[in-house]
């Protein structure tokens, strides 16, 4: 199976690798919400693989993926402009989250947080058909109850006990954030040691594969049960329901649960982090719950509590979709007697995990590989746009005792833009105004643009409109971050309104 699914992801799509939803993200931000058909075939394949075999994966990455391919291509057929497209997208993605976790409401939120490239009444209210739509329709399938079945839980009846229960909520939070960066980084730093170790993809992968084999093979040696072995959902049932009460066999169940995770993704495997997320979290606050109940009995603290709670801390703090992993634990378990401490470890989680490390596990992997997007709901102008893809290259320094032969030279060659120099030092701009070729060649200066300041490539949109603003610039010549004679292009307004346009493109 791991030599299919990377051969599947290096023949067909290398997109379908990992859970998906940061290239469907990307795609949303950059690509108008185009993706190509094949991915669905691939994806569906490869993680069908992952997951069959015993991978650590989940299944929300592969059906966001899917359900956006699918978007795209009906959006495709039914020539929809591109603000349409991107909400079809965004639509299907959210309702095959729905339809995976019966959860409706948390399907929308997921949307809302991390794919919704405009985000209005009319944006929201078609992905809430989506997702209702497939929620109902699902429930033909697989029913309408929950997916995890909680106890009742009585640790939140007594004043002075809630409030103890919800005062250990805060060092929990921190110790699920810890433990989400933790997930985060071992992902990558696994991937980058397997690809020192084992140029070979598909050595590298089939190895992982086989390490997480015999972790399964030996927790079941050990305790009967193959517990770390795909989504992991029967486990994470038994800690919730408070089957699995030893702190010390949860840790280490969270232990094999993290390694296996990053062997299996960090080696390229096909499948979603929500589902191993939910695992660590349960696993982690059962862990603590017991823990407290050992250590301090006379709380009377519900640790089953802490399960819920962990749950949708590791998968709010590592998707860095905070509200999403709070209603889908309350949809999936549909107990709403833990919201208050959902909400602060959640809270909490998420601050600490921020602080370790900036990004969460689907934004990291595009930074990684060299590609910005936004974060949750930024808008994408302000995160995504930098000087240098508003920039135009069309431009030529060139001194100033040197401008006259410009001039002789084919009006094909011409650059757009020409900035005049004086001594190494930015005099000002020509083609700003107009077609400098038009002007006196004798006499440049009636025509050249001084309101300029420079600023490096890597700029990004608010720090530009806030240079040009304070300097009263009307052209920001883009500079060598050291060199600041070596013009590299030109951001005029005409650059600017293109930048608008082609981002405003996406909203509805």
């Amino acid at each position: 199976a791991a030599l299919a699914v990377t051969w599947v992801t290096r023949r067909w799509s290398p997109e379908a690798r990992g859970s998906g939803v940061p290239e469907v993200m990307y795609a949303l931000q950059y690509y108008g919400g185009r993706i190509r058909p094949q991915v669905a075939a691939s994806k569906a394949l490869a993680s069908a693989l992952s997951i069959g075999s015993g991978g650590s994966v989940g299944r929300e990455g592969p059906i966001v993926q899917i359900g956006a391919v699918l978007g795209s291509l009906l959006a495709h057929w039914a020539g929809l402009p591109t603000y349409q497209r991107v909400t079809l997208v965004a639509a299907s993605a959210a309702a095959g989250i729905a339809a995976t976790f019966n959860a409706p409401v948390g399907g929308l939120a997921f949307a809302v947080e991390l794919l919704m490239v405009s985000v209005n009444a009319r944006t929201v209210a078609a992905v809430a058909a989506a997702c209702a739509i497939a929620s109902y329709m699902a429930g033909f399938y697989a029913g309408i109850g929950p997916a995890l079945a909680i106890p009742e839980l009585v640790g939140l009846n007594g004043h002075w006990v809630g409030a103890t229960a919800l005062l250990a909520c805060l060092p929990f939070g921190a110790i699920a954030g810890a433990g989400s960066a933790l997930l985060e980084r071992s992902i990558y730093w696994v991937g980058d040691a397997a690809a020192a170790l084992v140029t070979n993809e598909y050595l590298r992968h089939f190895a992982a594969m086989l390490l997480v084999g015999l972790m399964i093979q030996l927790l079941f040696v050990y305790a009967g049960e193959y517990y770390v072995a795909g989504v992991g959902y029967p486990a994470i049932g038994e800690m919730v329901a408070g089957v699995l009460t030893d702190p010390g066999f949860l840790l280490l169940l969270f232990a094999a649960k993290l390694l296996a995770t990053a062997l299996t993704l960090g080696t390229g495997a096909s499948g979603g982090v929500f589902a191993p997320c939910l695992f660590l979290g349960a696993a982690l606050g059962a862990a603590y719950g017991h823990g407290l109940v050992w250590l301090l009995p006379s709380l009377g603290i519900e640790p089953v509590m802490f399960a819920m709670a962990g749950m949708a801390a590791v998968v709010g703090a590592t998707t860095a979709a905070v509200v999403t992993a709070m209603i889908m634990v309350l949809e999936i378990t549909q107990s709403y007697a833990a919201v208050l401490p959902t909400v602060i470890t959640v809270t909490v989680a998420h601050l600490v995990r921020h602080a370790l490390t900036a990004e969460s596990v689907y934004t990291l992997k595009l930074v990684r590989s060299g590609r910005d997007t936004a974060h949750g709901l930024e808008h994408t102008m302000s995160v995504n746009l930098d000087a240098e893809k508003a920039m135009s290259t069309d431009v030529r320094a060139i001194e100033r005792d040197n401008l006259a032969a410009l001039f002789d030279e084919p009006r094909a060659e011409a650059p757009r833009y020409v900035v005049v120099m004086a001594g190494g030092t930015i005099e000002g701009v020509l083609g700003v105004n107009g077609d400098w070729r038009t002007i006196d060649p004798e006499d440049p200066a009636g025509a050249l643009e001084r309101r300029v300041t420079t600023l490096p490539a890597s700029t990004r949109w608010p720090q530009m409109m806030r240079t040009m603003h304070a300097t009263a610039a009307q052209v920001l010549v883009v500079v060598a971050r050291h060199r600041a004679s070596a013009v590299e292009g030109i951001i005029s307004a005409r650059e600017i309104t293109h930048a608008v346009r082609d981002t405003t493109a996406l909203a509805d």
